[in-house]
């Protein structure tokens, strides 16, 4: 007689085994034309972002159409002192229509402590509010080229001389938050 395993130890090997349900050749899950569901390269669809003064946390969130091989996203007030982030993917279509990528990054007082993809040395002030720029760029899964970016802010050609800043000539335009009020 085979020994049986406790009730509770079931429920992590059921959730493993429905887990490999999706584990089959992405042929199945083919669009009309034989490619897979994922083959678009991902374009840029919103982009939010708020910088929370009071617990010092700058927060990005990115949607995407199509998935991607995650974005990196560039923020300075000049070329003097520029950081660059990895924001990574968050939560995704799994027919690979759309992607939600995010970002959080703690204030630090000393610029020498700021971390890619964890904390920036930029406050949150008006005078950084009104001075900062960012340029944002997504990739295609698979090749990792860029597939789509977007500039904006006080200066959004300041990444241009950049060393290894994304090229973009593309504008985010925010939305006009007054009049939703």
């Amino acid at each position: 007689m085979s020994p049986r395993l406790p009730r509770r130890r079931l429920l992590p090997l059921a959730a493993l085994a429905a887990s490999c349900v999706g584990c089959v050749g992405h042929e199945r899950f083919a669009g009309a034309e034989g490619e897979p569901l994922h083959s678009d390269p991902p374009s840029i669809s919103d982009i939010r972002w708020d910088c929370d003064s009071i617990d010092a946390i700058w927060s990005f969130e990115v949607d995407t159409l199509a998935w991607t091989a995650n974005a990196e996203l560039w923020m300075g007030q000049d070329t003097d002192y520029v950081e660059r982030h990895a924001v990574r993917s968050t939560s995704a279509a799994h027919d690979g229509t759309w992607d939600q990528l995010a970002l959080e990054l703690d204030v630090v007082a000393d610029w020498r402590e700021a971390s890619s993809g964890s904390s920036t040395a930029f406050f949150c002030n008006p005078t950084t509010l009104e001075a900062i720029s960012f340029r944002l760029a997504v990739y295609t899964p698979g090749t990792e080229e860029q597939a789509d970016c977007r500039s904006w802010g006080a200066q959004p050609s300041l990444f241009d001389g950049v060393d290894g800043a994304a090229a973009c000539e593309l504008l985010w335009e925010e939305p006009d938050t007054a009049a939703e009020g």
